[in-house]
Formats: C-alpha cells, structure tokens, sequence
C-alpha cells in the first residue's frame, strides 16, 4: 500500500509554497539485481537473461531518447526527453545559452482509460 506524509512545502519556488501538501513516504530502492530474481523466481527465464534483456532493453531506450523518438513500452507506458528553457522575447534570439537543462516524462500505460500504477489504496502515515 503506498504510504505519504503531510509535509509543508518550504521551497519559494514551489507552487505550494507555505501550504502543506501529500508527499509519498518511499520505503525502499529496488534495483535491477532484485527484480531479475523476482522474475525468474516468477517464470522460467535465468537471472543471467533477465539481465542481459534488461541491460538491452535500457541501450536501446536511451539511444531511441536521444534521437528524439518517443518510445512506447506495452504495459509499462511512454518516455520522452523535454528541455528546461529560459523564455525568449522572439525566436531570432533564442541561442543554446536558453536550454538549461533536460528530463524525461514518464507517461504509465493505461488500459481503456485507466491508469493501473495510480489505482493504489493510499494509506496516511
């Protein structure tokens, strides 16, 4: 069951500055090493080939990233990079010097409109 805590938001920056908002209690990492032995304790494929689809499938994700494609995951959803940018009065002078940064969107796949990863019973601390 995820967990959250009421916290105060206390960055300036923030939307909520000052109010107190949800915020998800993460109890734990888990890594690729755990979950390729709780896929092959669940299945019939090797530890050693869970890691190998996993080290394959993660070149092949950023490489397609990079290119700018949007890749599409059956059951896992959608990733795509999107820049952080200061603004700019026209598109003459917007420069390079604009984009300040990068970060990947993570879209959940959905099967006829609903979303499994947000259908969660949340429980307060």
């Amino acid at each position: 069951m995820l967990k959250y805590d009421i916290v105060k938001a206390m960055r300036p920056q923030m939307r909520n500055f000052g109010r107190y908002v949800a915020k998800v209690r993460h109890l734990r990492t888990v890594g690729t090493d755990r979950i390729a032995i709780e896929m092959e304790r669940d299945c019939c494929v090797k530890v050693s080939d869970v890691r190998a689809c996993i080290a394959e499938l993660s070149e092949k994700i950023i490489t397609h990233l990079h290119n700018g494609d949007i890749v599409v995951l059956d059951g896992i959803g959608r990733f795509k990079l999107e820049l952080d940018c200061k603004s700019s009065s026209s598109p003459s002078s917007f420069t390079s010097a604009h984009i300040t940064g990068i970060h990947c969107i993570f879209k959940p796949a959905s099967y006829k409109g609903s979303i499994g990863m947000y259908e969660v019973e949340c429980k307060k601390r």
